[in-house]
């Protein structure tokens, strides 16, 4: 399943196809590339296949989808089109059906200049800015140009471009800024395991399109005029309503192991927070004498600071077994109180 892609900042991985909405970069659909064993079809290629399987749930409904040159070719066009679904992408002069003569032309082609190149269901333009060649094929927009500003002009010079390649470059961005989106609270980590970094994938997309939800929400009752949380404080939330949700039946279920059915109540079990201040961490500081390691984590049942790993489990620990041998005192107290009444 691991593939590598050569030009890209991260060569190797896990191959993903998504579809993401223009505006609010909302991941739609996506597939996860497991071999070619699993997309074998003899009929169709892999972009072929892969795009009509992810444009499925919106066949009939009139929707646009923008692509780049890896899945551009014409029997996707024609097959999307039949499903009434438009497209327009970046494509290669060298794909089936294109005529040859364009290649040659291409080099030939004057600054500002635009060919096109229409049949009843599709349209060829190839378009010329300064030096580069844009080629873009079409099955929504015609030859029709418009009046644009130049992009890296201090100049208000407008210009002449095909309307399909401004529409292209609008909205033909969505994946990218997902990507970057996610990128921006990782959560890989070397594994050995392949689901793990998958499972990473998949969280922080849950995470990201709710975040969109949230803020699309919040623009929708603009009238009570909330601040919305940023996205780390979006998450934080998150997280911290799902262990509040949790912590109580966690607390009531969970009993040493050692002192069979001794428990706490949940009321007056320890409690890890984070400190303003750093302290030495009880446990370690008397574990291991000389060596300090300090922590802003701390017990606040107790108000003694711990590391949050080995040494508040241990700690707990000993709490309980302070607390069991405690009532074991009482009860054995008041046997001995009684057995001395009755004698």
């Amino acid at each position: 399943m691991v593939q590598k892609v050569k030009n890209k900042p991260v060569d190797r991985g896990f191959k993903v196809f998504c579809i993401c909405d223009s505006r609010s970069t909302y991941l739609c659909n996506f597939e996860i590339y497991s071999g070619k064993t699993h997309f074998r079809n003899e009929e169709e290629s892999l972009p072929r296949h892969i795009v009509k399987k992810l444009c499925a749930p919106y066949k009939g409904k009139g929707h646009l989808i923008y692509m780049d040159r890896y899945f551009t070719i014409i029997p996707l066009f024609l097959d999307l089109k039949d499903m009434k679904i438009g497209a327009t992408g970046t494509v290669s002069l060298h794909r089936k059906g294109i005529p040859k003569d364009l290649i040659k032309d291409s080099k030939e082609i004057p600054k500002n200049h635009t060919n096109v190149l229409e049949t009843p269901s599709l349209t060829l333009i190839q378009w010329k800015d300064n030096t580069r060649i844009v080629n873009l094929l079409s099955s929504v927009f015609d030859a029709q140009m418009q009046n644009a500003k130049r992009r890296f002009r201090v100049k208000d010079d407008l210009m002449a471009i095909p309307e399909a390649i401004l529409h292209y470059n609008k909205n033909a961005k969505a994946v990218d800024t997902f990507d970057k989106l996610l990128a921006y609270h990782n959560l890989y980590r070397k594994s050995f395991k392949w689901w793990k970094p998958i499972f990473a994938y998949l969280l922080l997309v849950c995470m990201l399109n709710a975040y969109i939800i949230y803020k699309k929400v919040l623009e929708k009752n603009a009238k009570e005029k909330i601040k919305p949380l940023n996205r780390e404080e979006f998450i934080l939330s998150i997280a911290e309503s799902l262990v509040e949700e949790q912590r109580e039946i966690y607390l009531q279920k969970r009993k040493s192991k050692k002192f069979g059915s001794f428990s706490i109540n949940p009321k007056n079990d320890c409690m890890l927070e984070v400190d303003d201040t750093q302290r030495d961490c009880a446990i370690c500081s008397a574990q291991y004498k000389g060596r300090r390691k300090r922590t802003k984590y701390w017990c606040v049942t107790c108000k003694v600071h711990t590391c949050p790993d080995t040494c508040y489990d241990r700690h707990r620990h000993m709490r309980i077994e302070s607390m069991s041998n405690r009532r074991q005192r009482e009860t054995r107290r008041k046997n001995s109180v009684e057995k001395a009444k009755e004698n």
